[in-house]
């Protein structure tokens, strides 16, 4: 007899002492037991306390590995208490193997029991496991504490119990009791700085492994001691470090922790720049200076303010002993010095400090390097812009005037670097662009300067255009002077949509020829685009070529090709409406807009049969609606002027809408003067 049909004969018998129905003892004693578990849940739970209850370590593994499916079957509130309660009762009373199994199962469970209720009451009977002799239950009784977290880090005992095992001998007992104490401190900062000691103990000793030292560290990001202890910890954590420096691994993820530490307590914040100041300014390896610099830009954007009044200063010292020959160091360096430039100055400073600002700033600029002296410039404006010390405010206006000359005569020497950070080039051309707001937008030789920054820096070529673009918004002549500025070749290596707008920018002459365009090294894809731009701009001449010569290539999709005819046709009867001048009779204007309507009638046709196959472009049908239903509107207005013997005459603009409603005002006038009459 297998031990399935055993257990079977096990439930009947336990249904007949119980004195069930008939009927219910039949449908149990003829299942086996994976049908049993698929059940209504109250027959499940009946089977799960039987299965408990088996003299047959086999059958007790075998009913508490069927929890997770009747879970996800029944996913009711009383049925996940009551199977949680009875898991939490067999741990208890079970042997390691059927712990081991509940642990497992707990783990699989994980999201079912956050809905537990009574989360308190199955700590209070799991605790009765914690202080037995058996260290293999004590360290399966952690695991199962550290996944209940959620649940139990209110539960003084089970706090006590976890601080306890925190100082044993046995390697799995100690590793899973940093595992619930990991979890317990997400929950409650206080538990977090009870251990904290015990911490500090382990990541000093030789003793414990390093594996385990590493899971230990997770604690301390959550740790939030009191301001009188801070200097404490400080020193300790330092002197962690500086044991074990030489292991990059261990020397990284400490440095990792101790800065997450301080980005979430903001008082022990302000001692992390000067942790890696001396990590900096030490005998440390270049990898691990590397790290601690690229944490400090990280810590310094998230919280510029912990620099307070002395942190900006350490700048300057980690700038004169990093290492010259290590890009990596310097552009971490001033990425974390532009960061804290934001926040930095909101504490007061002496004038020493102020002028050691100064003094920095302009150390950055007079460097021979490209991104050092674009982040003086950068730092500047940070500073100025976000400093409450209107003495410090005054004095870096004054500097930035005179130094802003010497650094704009080296751009012309100084060519940018395309390996420049991201970061310092951001602010250093958001920089020039307020400075050339204050000089009242006439600065030449700065538009002129950004402008050739767009070939040399390719990677960070869309920075550049986005204030060239707010920049051109804010004076029409500004944009002329852009256009004129930038060559055609630009366009091929790496295509940037963002300077399209330059070669057909609105409301200007489009420095882009077909020619010139059909000479460059572009996909059929990048001139779609160039179309597709030169037609949002009003450059219809130049979107109708380009769609042509597209439409020269292989197209295999056959509604491809008739949207790109489209498009021609589009350009095509818009342009034809921007050729109107005041030659053009009454009849020419009228049947030129119902062509332009009967075109993007075709259009809405073909787009609405797209929209069912695909489901998109609805808003590209609403649109071309709106712009058919306004040209049928000019039409009939148009067409009203015969019968009042008016002929609307285009001014030199060729601007239909204007002269139409200049026609509608005398229209006005005309009928009323008719009423008179």
């Amino acid at each position: 007899m297998s031990s399935h049909e055993r257990y079977s004969y096990f439930i009947a018998d336990r249904m007949v002492e119980s004195n069930q129905p008939a009927f219910f003892r039949l449908s149990v004693c003829d299942l086996s037991l994976s049908d049993l578990s698929g059940s209504t849940p109250e027959i499940t739970l009946q089977h799960l306390e039987i299965g408990l209850q088996s003299p047959n370590v086999s059958d007790q593994l075998a009913v508490v590995g069927s929890v997770v499916s009747s879970l996800e079957k029944y996913n009711f509130l009383w049925f996940i208490q009551k199977v949680f309660a009875k898991l939490a009762e067999a741990y208890c009373v079970g042997n390691n193997l059927l712990r081991r199994e509940i642990v497992q199962t707990f783990k699989l469970c994980v999201e079912h029991t956050y809905q537990i209720r009574n989360g308190h009451q199955i700590g209070e009977i799991l605790v009765n496991v914690a202080y037995c002799n058996d260290y293999v239950a004590r360290a399966l009784t952690l695991r199962l504490f550290g996944l209940l977290a959620h649940q139990l880090y209110e539960v003084q005992s089970i706090q006590i119990f976890i601080n306890s095992a925190l100082s044993s001998k046995n390697c799995d007992e100690l590793t899973a009791a940093i595992y619930a104490a990991s979890q317990f401190s997400r929950y409650t900062i206080e538990f977090a700085d009870s251990v904290y000691d015990k911490i500090v103990h382990l990541l000093h000793s030789d003793e414990i492994p390093r594996a385990v030292k590493f899971a230990s560290m997770y604690i301390l990001q959550h740790v939030n001691v009191g301001e009188n202890r801070h200097k404490r910890l400080m020193y300790d954590l330092e002197a962690v470090l500086c044991i074990h420096i030489a292991d990059y691994r261990f020397a990284e993820r400490l440095l990792r922790a101790v800065v997450k530490m301080g980005t979430k307590n903001g008082a022990f914040g302000k001692y992390i720049p000067f942790i890696i100041l001396r990590i900096v300014t030490g005998d440390s390896g270049r990898r691990i200076k590397e790290t601690a610099l690229e944490y400090l830009a990280e810590f310094a954007l998230k919280c510029p303010v912990n620099f307070g009044t002395k942190g900006l200063l350490i700048f300057q010292k980690m700038f004169s002993k990093r290492s010259s020959g290590e890009p990596f160091q310097l552009r971490n360096l001033l990425r974390a010095f532009l960061y804290a430039a934001g926040g930095a100055c909101i504490a007061p400073l002496n004038t020493e400090q102020k002028l050691d600002v100064v003094f920095f700033c302009n150390e950055l600029i007079d460097s021979d390097a490209f991104e050092s002296c674009a982040a003086g410039v950068a730092a500047y404006f940070n500073l100025i812009t976000y400093t409450k010390d209107i003495l410090l405010k005054e004095l870096l206006l004054k500097s930035m005037i005179l130094n802003f000359s010497k650094a704009v005569v080296k751009f012309n020497t100084c060519e940018p670097d395309e390996n420049c950070c991201i970061e310092v080039f951001y602010y250093f051309v958001n920089a020039i662009f307020n400075y050339w707001i204050l000089s009242d937008k006439k600065n030449a030789f700065l538009l002129k300067f950004l402008v050739s920054t767009i070939p040399a820096t390719k990677a960070h070529r869309f920075v550049v255009l986005n204030v060239l673009r707010k920049m051109s918004s804010l004076c029409f002549e500004t944009m002329k002077k852009i256009s004129s500025l930038c060559d055609i070749k630009w366009l091929e290596e790496p295509f940037e949509l963002g300077l399209v707008y330059f070669f057909a920018p609105p409301l200007c002459e489009t420095s882009a020829d077909t020619a010139s365009v059909n000479k460059l090294k572009l996909t059929a894809w990048n001139k779609y685009m160039i179309g597709l731009t030169a037609m949002n701009t009003g450059h219809f001449k130049l979107a109708a070529d380009m769609f042509e010569i597209i439409c020269n290539y292989k197209i295999e999709n056959d509604q491809h090709y008739k949207w790109l005819q489209l498009l021609i046709k589009i350009c095509q009867n818009e342009a034809a409406l921007m050729r109107m001048n005041c030659d053009n009779n009454d009849m020419e204007l009228s049947s030129t807009l119902i062509a332009a309507a009967s075109c993007y009638q075709t259009v809405i046709s073909f787009l609405q049969d797209y929209c069912e196959a695909k489901g998109s472009s609805s808003f590209s049908v609403c649109w071309c609606m709106c712009r058919m239903v306004y040209l049928q509107a000019l039409h009939n207005i148009s067409n009203a002027c015969k019968y009042l013997d008016y002929s609307i005459q285009l001014d030199k603009t060729g601007n239909i809408e204007q002269c139409i409603i200049n026609f509608t005002k005398k229209a006005n006038n005309y009928l009323k003067i008719q009423i008179l009459i």
